[in-house]
């Protein structure tokens, strides 16, 4: 019913693509839980690294996500359009043209109908252009295969201009907030009401409240009943009116919709006094062709430091197109989504002038967007990515930061040295 109720209905006739560690609550909920109950089928993903290849061939019609995986499909195209100037000439005007259609779908607070028996009504001209536009957009969506309808996004925000260029296009990206201890969502955008930028109003049986810190505390359904062994854990978990504590800072909109700010752990508190939260700042970067991977610090420090992970492969293409040597016996690959990933490259390559240029414009124009005391001060551009294997980054691509303060010590210590 809740789903009916949100704007996008589920049967026995969906099916959902499965490829999160199966014991994520994320997807235990939203994919494999969810076809249960409904009666649809559930294809497993061959494996995390055949992702985009398993979306053709078992052909979903929804699936969860997490945002960097959604990150790198947008920057994989990017990367397509940056190879041929007549494409991306085409498809940035096609990208102009969704837009002003994406606006016909908005309400007066902000939020998106996605469901697509939506009654657009638009000028005859802009339903024209539109037509064609959305040939081009239709070779987006076809990796997805044919049957999306649309997809869950969660475990970490997602950017808000990350989620208009999937709306423009046609791919309804929905993003909901939950955890462990909350059994999944306990709040949601639904199809009919997508806030970029939000994670919904409270949903599922769930009621949620902002404590006097900006804690976002909740009760209801599916909240779990303590930590097993740990009364003392479980106990601080709860308000004493019995509230589950998150740990996540948030504001709420007048229309009831929740914005994350950032876990109350993760909040830099510079020597200065003030505090900065992380997400704020690296969200900025998350539609960036140039930079892959950015990790923010500032504990107790001046100012905003941060190190830089180039997007390597846009580089490689850019590089080679250009003329430009490096050595390429530094390079070394993994194999990501079916795609081959670099993830270590020589000194030699992230020295090259026109790297480091185009870094640096990338920082000055997201440093436009933050306060004073927010912006990024120094940083040091890394030869290689974080990745699990260095234990940096969790199952769901999120950055471990006590692994890579300890991992990166000397090169942070270099960025606070007068």
């Amino acid at each position: 019913y809740y789903f009916l109720n949100a704007g996008h209905p589920l049967n026995e006739e969906d099916t959902v693509l499965s490829f999160l560690p199966l014991s994520h609550i994320f997807d235990r909920g939203c994919s494999q839980w969810l076809a249960i109950w409904m009666g649809a089928t559930i294809a497993y993903a061959d494996s995390p690294a055949t992702m985009m290849d398993d979306l053709k061939k078992y052909n979903p019609t929804w699936f969860s996500c997490v945002p960097r995986l959604y990150e790198r499909i947008y920057m994989a195209f990017q990367q397509m359009l940056e190879a041929s100037p007549m494409k991306k000439k085409l498809f940035t005007w096609a990208l102009g043209v969704g837009e002003e259609v994406l606006s016909y779908r908005m309400d007066q607070f902000g939020r998106y109908d996605m469901r697509p028996e939506y009654p657009l009504c638009l000028p005859f001209g802009l339903r024209l252009k539109y037509k064609i536009a959305d040939k081009l957009f239709a070779k987006v969506r076809e990796l997805f295969g044919n049957r999306m309808r649309f997809s869950f996004s969660a475990s970490a925000g997602i950017s808000p201009d990350l989620l208009k260029f999937f709306y423009t296009v046609g791919v309804p990206v929905i993003e909901g907030y939950g955890s462990t201890e909350t059994t999944s969502a306990v709040t949601y955008n639904p199809m009919r009401a997508c806030k970029p930028g939000s994670i919904g109003p409270q949903a599922n049986g769930s009621e949620c409240r902002v404590a006097e810190d900006g804690e976002l505390e909740v009760r209801g359904a599916g909240i779990f009943a303590g930590y097993l062994n740990k009364p003392e854990d479980t106990r601080e978990a709860f308000t004493e009116d019995g509230w589950f504590k998150t740990g996540d800072l948030v504001v709420k909109d007048t229309d009831g919709y929740y914005r994350i700010v950032d876990r109350k752990k993760a909040i830099i508190c510079l020597a200065t006094g003030k505090n900065v939260a992380p997400y704020k700042i690296e969200s900025l970067f998350a539609t960036s062709v140039e930079i892959d991977q950015i990790f923010v610090i500032g504990d107790e420090r001046n100012y905003i430091s941060a190190l830089v992970v180039p997007n390597f492969l846009h580089y490689i293409e850019l590089f080679d197109r250009n003329g430009i040597t490096y050595d390429k016996s530094k390079l070394k690959y993994v194999e990501i989504g079916g795609a081959p990933l670099c993830v270590e490259v020589g000194e030699d390559f992230i020295n090259q002038p026109l790297l480091k240029e185009q870094i640096e414009l990338v920082v000055q124009e997201v440093n436009k967007q933050l306060e004073g005391f927010e912006a990024i001060r120094r940083y040091t551009i890394l030869p290689n990515r974080f990745t699990e294997e260095a234990d940096e980054l969790t199952p769901t691509l999120k950055t471990k930061k006590r692994v890579i303060l300890k991992n990166y010590n000397d090169k942070i210590e270099t960025l606070y040295q007068k």
